[in-house]
């Protein structure tokens, strides 16, 4: 029985210490890093014929754009509108 009571205080005070919070900052440089890495890995597979150029294209656009943003958000000179105005944009749209 003491050695039950024993086991069952050993993880009941493991329980407590089992939840880890980790606190972190964004890095956007390394947001940046790794997004120009996945450009990189996808005219990578382009070349190799591993994906299709419409495919190609397109990701390779969305990565190009999300690095160009977070560039102006570390850089901002203005460029970027903050307003909380929305716009619809469909950009492959038909």
């Amino acid at each position: 029985m003491k050695k039950l009571i024993v086991s069952a205080g050993i993880l009941m005070s493991l329980n407590f210490y089992s939840q880890t919070v980790i606190y972190c900052k964004p890095d956007i440089n390394k947001c940046i890093e790794n997004l120009s890495n996945l450009q990189n890995w996808l005219q990578d597979d382009y070349n190799k014929k591993l994906i299709k150029p419409k495919l190609h294209d397109e990701y390779s656009l969305a990565v190009s754009l999300t690095i160009s943003s977070l560039e102006m958000i570390l850089d901002n000179k203005g460029q970027c509108d903050t307003t909380d105005t929305a716009v619809d944009f469909k950009p492959w749209s038909k």
